[in-house]
């Protein structure tokens, strides 16, 4: 779990402005002007400093809940039951 005590702003506030950085080509200055639409008053350095500092965090946190990714469940057509195939086993 990440930590955001400390900080000035709730924890919706700082995900909320990460997501919208990660997610859309804006710069900072941009991203100032539209939290200040929402509501929320912050300098776009600070913005640069969530980044800097959550991105990194937040992306060890959503790698280490990732899936294992490589086998596929299939239902057989005979029995009804299910069937685990590697993806090295599917015909070309």
């Amino acid at each position: 779990m990440i930590e955001f005590k400390g900080s000035h702003f709730e924890r919706d506030v700082i995900l909320l402005a990460i997501r919208w950085y990660v997610a859309y080509p804006i710069s900072y200055r941009q991203l100032e002007e539209m939290m200040e639409e929402h509501g929320v008053e912050v300098d776009h350095a600070t913005l640069n400093r969530w980044v800097l500092k959550y991105v990194p965090l937040l992306e060890q946190e959503f790698r280490a809940r990732k899936r294992p990714v490589g086998t596929l469940v299939h239902e057989t057509a005979a029995g009804g039951g299910f069937m685990h195939q590697s993806p090295h086993s599917w015909p070309i």
